[in-house]
């Protein structure tokens, strides 16, 4: 189940524009972390796991400029 979830959200990750339409899409649920993953966006898989993506940005950080990111981790960072 969890590698189904996973090629879904990949899917899902290639098929947005930018991070800001990805932000839009209720299922991954794509939101910004805090504290030490400041940066970094955490997207649903099966709970309590979530994708952790890292914004590839090259100069003034806009959601809607961001159209790379990378995969940093799968983990259950609760």
């Amino acid at each position: 189940h969890m590698m189904k979830k996973l090629f879904q959200r990949m899917v899902e990750i290639r098929a947005a524009e930018n991070l800001a339409v990805l932000k839009t899409l209720p299922a991954p649920r794509c939101h910004p972390l805090t504290d030490n993953r400041k940066g970094q966006y955490a997207v649903d898989l099966m709970h309590p796991k979530r994708l952790i993506l890292l914004p590839i940005c090259e100069g003034e950080f806009v959601e809607k400029l961001i159209t790379d990111v990378v995969i940093v981790e799968i983990t259950d960072y609760h």
